[in-house]
């Protein structure tokens, strides 16, 4: 009983810092549209390179969350709840960056 409330603590832990990621992921981005918004609405070369620095840094974060993702899914298989779940984020930065 005591390990079975340990691994699902472990699991409920691993999801949260998914969500954690993802929302960091979140941040970036709505950071990396402003920026992209000033851009196209007479910005210059400084607000290009904000835009892909903070496009950089949702890319970073959306990694973390695919690495936390893994982890979650780890922790439900020993729950003996399995999924397969993973993040694409190349094509997902690609369209923001067009959008």
């Amino acid at each position: 009983m005591y390990n079975d409330s340990r691994e699902i603590r472990e699991a409920i832990q691993a999801g949260e810092r998914t969500l954690h990621s993802l929302y960091e992921a979140q941040i970036k981005l709505k950071k990396a549209t402003d920026w992209g918004l000033f851009d196209m609405f007479g910005g210059d070369m400084f607000s290009g390179i904000m835009k892909h620095s903070r496009m950089n840094e949702a890319k970073q974060c959306i990694e973390a969350a695919n690495r936390d993702l893994q982890i979650f899914q780890r922790e439900l298989s020993d729950v003996n709840m399995n999924f397969n779940l993973q993040i694409d984020v190349s094509d997902l930065l690609t369209f923001f960056d067009f959008l």
